[in-house]
């Protein structure tokens, strides 16, 4: 497929920011389906005759595609501008930008967090099987293994990667989105607690509980976990950024080891 160029059509253009437009056009193309993932796009000079506009502009938007995930730059004999794969990446990325550079504050990341998780295990218990749940029971065991290697920076991407794999349990390829969005957003700020021996426990114990829970089919309890779980940690991490007194902060981490 992708030594075949796209016979796509582009009209002209005309106004300021032209590039703008053109990453409009090609981005609408792209999750409408009229360019498909290994597609070629036309030729540069193809499309500055479509478009009527400059080289310029149609190097800017391809950049910008490109930062965004939505196409791939090859070059050499062969090369061009090809649609990448699927465009849910580009998506979660684009969300998580979002997320990041938006006036929000993590208390409204957790309760979007608790709300979507809260369905997301309704979802889990009425539709996993049981090779979702041995997948997530791995997770909770890699972050053990993970802690007691005191390989902090592994064990922290295994924790969030346990949020993803429940996401992934219901069927439903939108929640892992929206969760990998908000992991994004969440990992780096986590990792910069240090990530401390009795938020490690408190952290494999709770995912262990509510892995347990789901494989009882207890989705009350299972929630019931995972909101404890969600909000402690929130409690940690705003502490830390607060840059409290370390009695607080050794306050909260006893509390969380308990």
């Amino acid at each position: 497929r992708e030594s075949q160029v796209s016979t796509i059509t582009f009209s002209t253009l005309r106004g300021p920011r032209i590039f703008e437009k053109i990453v409009e056009h090609i981005r609408d193309a792209i999750l409408a389906g009229r360019l498909r993932p290994g597609d070629r796009l036309p030729p540069e000079r193809e499309l500055v005759r479509q478009f009527q506009v400059g080289r310029g502009a149609i190097r800017e938007a391809f950049r910008i595609l490109e930062q965004s995930g939505l196409i791939r730059i090859r070059a050499g004999n062969g090369g061009g501008a090809f649609v990448g794969g699927q465009p849910t990446e580009a998506v979660t990325r684009s969300l998580s930008d979002l997320l990041r550079f938006g006036n929000f504050e993590l208390r409204h990341i957790t309760q979007v967090r608790l709300a979507l998780e809260n369905l997301i295990v309704d979802t889990v218990v009425q539709n996993a099987g049981r090779p979702e749940l041995a997948r997530l029971a791995a997770s909770v065991d890699r972050a053990q293994r993970l802690h007691e290697e005191n390989k902090t920076e592994q064990r922290v991407e295994e924790h969030f990667n346990f949020h993803v794999l429940l996401a992934e349990a219901t069927g439903n390829p939108v929640y892992p989105l929206l969760i990998r969005a908000v992991v994004d957003i969440m990992e780096p700020v986590w990792k910069k607690t240090g990530s401390p021996e009795p938020l490690a426990r408190h952290t494999v114990a709770f995912h262990r509980k509510i892995v347990n829970h789901l494989m009882a089919g207890d989705a009350t309890r299972a929630k019931r976990e995972l909101k404890r779980h969600i909000v402690e940690a929130e409690k940690l991490i705003t502490a830390s950024s607060a840059k409290r007194t370390p009695a607080r902060v050794a306050r909260l981490t006893r509390a969380l080891g308990r």
